[in-house]
């Protein structure tokens, strides 16, 4: 994101991540700013959302410097793929949910969220997803 926040997604929802060209992404018009279009993904049209955007933030195409390619995480809820587009996917870290802790509802990121978890060894925060919230967002 934008923003520099880091974020994490369950991997019992995790399918794949992927690098596409950005010229990949066909627009649609009409639907929520967080959309940026979709794409052909393994034969199927998968629909690509701005995660940063979706949780309050600069949109990746913001600004005078427009990406060649895009990172997108393909999530899976409820036999549903959805591509997440986010700045960069970094590693894989395990996650004790008991330290999970709530996030600020007052955040316009609130409702697509389990909490937010701290990494012991770097004291990073990390937005921990929610993927059936999100998904349910554009069902």
């Amino acid at each position: 994101m934008a923003s520099g926040q880091r974020a994490m997604l369950p991997t019992s929802d995790l399918v794949e991540a992927l690098t596409i060209g950005a010229t990949q992404v066909i627009p649609i018009p009409d639907t929520p700013a967080s959309v940026m279009g979709v794409c052909n993904w393994r034969g199927e049209v998968l629909w690509l959302v701005d995660l940063g955007n979706l949780l309050g933030d600069a949109p990746i195409y913001s600004g005078t410097i427009q990406p060649n390619s895009l990172s997108v995480i393909v999530m899976r809820t409820h036999d549903t793929s959805l591509g997440l587009v986010v700045d960069h996917v970094t590693a894989m870290l395990w996650c004790d949910r008991a330290q999970i802790t709530d996030s600020n509802p007052q955040s316009p990121a609130h409702r697509f969220l389990q909490g937010l978890w701290k990494a012991p060894q770097t004291s990073d925060v990390f937005l921990v997803l929610d993927s059936t919230a999100i998904q349910e967002h554009f069902d």
